[in-house]
């Protein structure tokens, strides 16, 4: 499948340009750790955008003047610390990754115009029977079923309401009433 559908610009808000907008910026568990491998220069960091990210190359640069000039034990010393944090990473990397896609969900999705207008108080009005009245209703209602117009009728608008088991039943009853095919019968 083409992939061009993440280059779109709906030119305005809406889900669609928040989905493509999440699905362009979010991060990924595979590429974050293929980065990883890359643990001395703090690629992953980099690609979670991790304030810590300058820490892998800072100390993989200071282990190798270590190396080179006072001595292996100021490079030992420094090298420990950084596999010590890569360790961690490998571990925590898919967290890392999880947070960083929820935190962009979030200020996504949340961000400028979600709220809602001054004094909105819901989808019901002040009166509290109207939600106890809707309650009340969907709770008479059964999967795959439409709900009676009145307690205790069977009937919408005067037809018989059937159940889903009730129309297989049905079903199943005009297919063995149905007459089965002749054979032709061969011309002479």
């Amino acid at each position: 499948m083409s992939e061009a559908w993440k280059h779109l610009d709906l030119q305005g808000g809406g889900l669609q340009t928040l989905n493509l907008l999440m699905t362009r910026h979010q991060r990924r568990r595979g590429r974050a750790y293929l980065l990883w491998l890359g643990f001395p220069l703090g690629l992953h960091r980099f690609y979670l955008r991790s304030p810590l990210a300058w820490l892998y190359p800072g100390l993989s640069l200071a282990a190798g003047i270590a190396a080179t000039g006072p001595g292996p034990a100021w490079a030992v010393a420094l090298t420990l610390p950084l596999a010590g944090f890569a360790i961690y990473d490998l571990i925590t990397l898919e967290a890392q990754v999880n947070a960083f896609n929820k935190a962009l969900r979030m200020r996504l999705y949340l961000g400028q115009g979600a709220t809602p207008p001054p004094g909105y108080r819901g989808r019901y009005g002040e009166e509290e029977h109207i939600l106890e009245d809707y309650l009340e209703e969907k709770e008479q209602e059964r999967p795959g079923h439409q709900a009676p117009t009145a307690p205790g009728n069977t009937t919408v608008e005067g037809k018989k309401v059937f159940s889903f088991a009730e129309q297989e039943a049905l079903l199943r009853e005009m297919q063995q009433q149905r007459p089965k095919p002749r054979k032709a019968q061969p011309r002479n």
